[in-house]
């Protein structure tokens, strides 16, 4: 084409360095004609582009990565305006990902939303660099979506702020996992109950609540429903747990209503929940009909051999 004197625009050729490597040049083509018109030599001006078409096909397998990630994914501007959602994202919301780019992404959530949960939470992500929690998004038919919202401040390389990239895990599907073990659980006669890290209760069954009463309440300090006596070995095995340990099943005494102290045996397990924060899950095992039945063969035992003596 540049013989014929025909403007070329740049293309790519692949070529090979002495070491044998791939190098890849944009070559610039310049038709040179004499006096008569017509093409005597052609200029030739390549740029090694090999860097730049790597950094390219980086960024091609990572946007593919994330494109084929289950958990949707967002970038926008620091103004909230969408620029890039992956399948994941606009699946989650009932959209294409065509239909988002540009859009804002105030349009996920209510009037009610924006205000007591997504306004509190970019101000955490612009204050600390990122943040996560509990968010709810609204899809397109309308219905409330809960999801676990991770989201960090996108920087240029002099450190100053260039927008935002948000990951959204759906927890329906955990949710009625959640559900299910605890309709499980609260089947059950032993006594369970849910710790934080901080040491408060969380999640409790219905033998536990029937068996503690009112101080048994969700957010409570967990050490309060044990004994004095028996509470330092608990707060101890907690710690245990949490550091990763698995102590051996605990001897101790709740406080039960109307002061009524129960022994159990305690298995405590560190777990973590679907939003990837730990948790002590324990297992207590009412000792009371264990030990009413050893004191019981105990006294039968005595009666048999007080039979025995008196028949001598």
């Amino acid at each position: 084409g540049s013989l014929a004197g025909r403007q070329q625009e740049p293309y790519p050729v692949e070529v090979r360095h002495k070491d044998g490597a791939a190098r890849w040049l944009e070559v610039y083509e310049v038709p040179m004609k004499g006096p008569d018109g017509r093409v005597r030599t052609v200029l030739g001006l390549a740029r090694d582009m090999t860097a730049a078409r790597r950094a390219e096909q980086a960024l091609l397998d990572v946007r593919a990565a994330v494109d084929q990630a289950i958990d949707a994914v967002a970038i926008a501007d620091l103004d909230g305006t969408v620029r890039f959602v992956n399948d994941a994202w606009a699946r989650l919301h009932g959209y294409a990902p065509a239909e988002l780019v540009g859009r804002h992404l105030s349009m996920f959530h209510t009037p009610e939303q924006l205000e007591r949960e997504v306004v509190p939470f970019n101000e955490a992500v612009r204050r600390d660099g990122r943040h996560a929690g509990e968010v709810g998004h609204v899809h397109r038919d309308g219905t409330v979506i809960p999801t676990w919202m991770s989201t960090t401040l996108v920087r240029r390389p002099d450190g100053t702020p260039d927008g935002i990239v948000g990951l959204a895990r759906d927890l329906r599907d955990a949710r009625k996992r959640d559900s299910l073990t605890r309709e499980l659980l609260d089947s059950l006669d032993e006594l369970v109950f849910v710790a934080s890290p901080g040491g408060r209760l969380g999640f409790v069954n219905a033998a536990f609540r029937a068996a503690i009463g009112p101080a048994a309440a969700p957010g409570a300090e967990a050490s309060a429903v044990f004994s004095a006596e028996t509470r330092p070995h608990w707060e101890r095995a907690f710690e245990e747990v949490l550091m990763g340990g698995a102590p051996p099943p605990l001897r101790a005494s709740l406080s039960g209503r109307g002061g009524l102290h129960i022994p159990v045996e305690l298995h405590l397990r560190l777990l973590r929940a679907e939003s990837d924060q730990p948790e002590v899950r324990v297992l207590a095992r009412d000792l009371r009909l264990s030990e009413a039945l050893v004191a019981q063969t105990a006294r039968a035992e005595m009666l048999r051999s007080l039979g025995v003596f008196a028949g001598g």
